[in-house]
């Protein structure tokens, strides 16, 4: 038996008392269907499916590759994205964790309020456009010599 809401079942209170707003408006079919009607939501699962997560093997076995994207906070409170550290672009983990270990000293010296995210890069992901830590430390660097 269903719980009850001022002594009635929830779908004879919520047909008494439909929300109003843009959440409770209808949506236009193209927005979860594609133009062959198939839904969006299916063909998202499968294209995820189809990019999972790319292990490497090495002497030692598989592992998988990680990408460290730093995101700073912005005076309005928004995380930007700055920098990435993508250890496809490294000769070992161990590099990656020192440029990593390097990049978060220089943030913590110049109070840059932020954080790093570190996942797992997909198979056949795409190098980031965004710079990689020895330019944006050039970048906070010639800032520096703007400001004095």
């Amino acid at each position: 038996m269903g719980e009850t809401l001022e002594g009635r079942f929830l779908e004879e209170y919520r047909s008494e008392n439909p929300g109003r707003g843009l959440l409770f408006e209808p949506v236009e079919h193209e927005v979860n269907h594609a133009p062959d009607g198939a839904f969006r939501k299916n063909a998202y699962v499968e294209q995820a499916k189809v990019s999972q997560e790319v292990p490497v093997t090495d002497e030692a076995g598989p592992k998988f590759v990680m990408i460290s994207t730093f995101r700073r906070r912005t005076a309005d409170g928004f995380m930007l994205a700055a920098f990435v550290i993508d250890e496809r672009e490294c000769d070992s983990p161990a590099e990656m964790k020192s440029i990593r270990n390097e990049a978060l000293t220089e943030i913590q010296r110049r109070r840059i309020v932020g954080e790093f995210e570190t996942r797992r890069a997909k198979a056949g992901e795409l190098p980031s456009t965004l710079p990689r830590w020895a330019e944006y430390k050039r970048q906070l660097e010639a800032a520096d010599q703007e400001s004095s």
